[in-house]
């Protein structure tokens, strides 16, 4: 055999550039992680959903687009009342949900605590074709 088919091959490290290149990028990662905790302040414990339920109450996320009425200015521990209307029939109004607290709402979904028969209330109400009103409580 040949002496140069016998030897083995030396492991190949990465060019220094290489490592001062990802060296750079974990920097910049760590500073801008540093940067967003800096402004946001204190971070802030997230309590489950499940946590901030009544004992005997359900949580139910609406779909914004379930909703006949906008919700502008609504706030987390604000109380809704909803109703009912039929497309077309403005003097019937049904009762459907009363004093839901709201837990959270984005751009697409409104998230209740409710009584677990006001929720399947709402539900059938919407399956049968029900407008469904947002109704704002004052806060006490």
């Amino acid at each position: 055999m040949l002496p140069s088919l016998t030897v083995s091959a030396r492991p190949r490290f990465p060019a220094p550039r290489v490592l001062m290149a990802i060296a750079l990028g974990f920097a910049l990662l760590a500073a801008m992680a540093l940067r967003q905790e800096a402004e946001t302040g204190a971070t802030v414990a997230v309590v489950p959903l499940a946590m901030r339920l009544e004992r005997s109450n359900v949580a139910l996320t609406l779909p914004i687009g379930w909703l006949s009425a906008p919700l502008t200015g609504l706030a987390i521990d604000d109380r809704l009342d909803v109703v009912g209307v039929r497309p077309g029939d403005p003097a019937s109004v049904y009762p459907l949900a009363a004093d839901a607290r709201v837990l959270g709402q984005d751009e697409r979904s409104l998230t209740v605590s409710l009584r677990p028969d006001d929720a399947a209330q709402l539900a059938l109400a919407r399956a049968n074709g029900l407008l469904l009103v947002p109704l704002l409580r004052p806060r006490r």
